[in-house]
């Protein structure tokens, strides 16, 4: 059996159906935002794997949004504090958001090699997409970390998350201590997430649910990203 197959910075793309645009249009405006970074410097770092009790489309939602940051990422919100995030929004099939940091910090910019030539404000920009369904990135000045997430059932998931350095730091012993505290900060912030996944799992199964209620400013893009699922399952 023949399947499509197409490669971009060590990502296999796979499309069964063999009805999918060309991937470089479907990356077109995740591409067009990261044209001061060049990808091509990157290699394969390290890969964290987790397993959680709750559906695949609320990590995508949860990776969506900045309105929980507050709440459940202590380090993260002293990073980047909610007066430097915004909502994101959906251009054609990618969702797009980004902030401007203060400063560096350990595991954000701190420590590692950053992609040449960088423009001062993308040297403190972080950037993250989801290119509609679940191919998920999120790019600093120093790393490309990919997030996927993999329906088990209804209500598991298995979530990978790969990351890809610049040059020597993805492996040489020169930049171990950087690239371990890299690694252990991806690792803090997602399991700092599955416990609240996992409870707005149990909380669906409530008979008082009523579909929730969501912020306007905040959520409209995660709002958008349930419509376009509902959308492409009715289309099926």
């Amino acid at each position: 059996m023949q399947l499509r197959c197409e490669l971009w910075n060590d990502c296999i793309f796979v499309n069964v159906s063999g009805d999918a645009q060309p991937l470089q249009e479907w990356l077109f405006p995740m591409l067009k935002r990261t044209r001061n970074y060049d990808f091509s410097k990157l290699r394969w770092a390290g890969k964290l794997d987790f397993e959680l009790k709750a559906n695949w489309k609320l990590v995508y939602e949860n990776y969506m949004e900045g309105y929980h940051v507050f709440a459940v990422h202590p380090k993260l919100l002293k990073f980047a504090p909610m007066n430097v995030r915004w909502s994101g929004e959906w251009t054609e099939q990618v969702f797009y958001n980004d902030y401007i940091f203060p400063a560096p910090a350990e595991g954000r910019g701190d420590g590692l090699p950053r992609y040449p030539n960088l423009p001062d404000e993308d040297a403190r920009r972080g950037l993250w997409f989801l290119c509609f369904p679940h191919f998920a990135a999120e790019v600093y000045p120093d790393q490309f970390t990919l997030l996927v997430s993999y329906p088990l059932a209804s209500d598991k998931t298995r979530e990978e998350l790969h990351v890809f350095l610049i040059g020597d730091a993805a492996d040489s012993e020169e930049y171990r201590l950087p690239r371990d505290a890299l690694i252990a900060m991806w690792d803090d912030l997602n399991r700092e997430d599955i416990g609240m996944l996992e409870l707005l799992q149990l909380g669906r199964l409530s008979p008082a649910y009523d579909g929730g209620r969501r912020s306007p400013h905040w959520e409209a893009p995660t709002h958008d990203f349930g419509r376009r699922v509902i959308e492409n399952i009715i289309s099926k």
